[in-house]
């Protein structure tokens, strides 16, 4: 709509480098642990810059590699939050971002 487009993309949050790895599912009900984030049962992939944008109510979490700015990936931030944005147990620096692709067909 006419309004959509007048809405104006605002960051909310950036961080240069953030650590993006390839984690264990979960086992169970049970939370992620950054502790076990470790060879071989977690793989580092990259570091980004994260970006969290707004544009009226929607908001997005934004991984774009630190030296060229190209996407590396995105996720919405919805309602649950939990569903794409999970702390973890023993650390509060850390978390979990779950990425969709393919309409939710697809996801890390």
């Amino acid at each position: 709509s006419g309004q959509e487009s007048e809405l104006v993309e605002e960051m909310l949050y950036v961080h240069r480098a953030v650590t993006i790895y390839k984690i264990p599912p979960r086992a169970g009900l049970a939370s992620y642990r950054a502790a076990e984030w470790v060879e071989p049962h977690a793989k580092l992939i990259s570091t980004c810059r994260i970006k969290v944008m707004s544009r009226g109510k929607d908001a997005t979490i934004r991984l774009e590699d630190s030296r060229s700015g190209e996407l590396f990936a995105e996720t919405p931030v919805c309602e649950p939050l939990d569903k794409y944005v999970e702390p973890v147990l023993d650390s509060s620096r850390y978390f979990v971002l779950r990425l969709e692709s393919d309409g939710g067909k697809n996801h890390a």
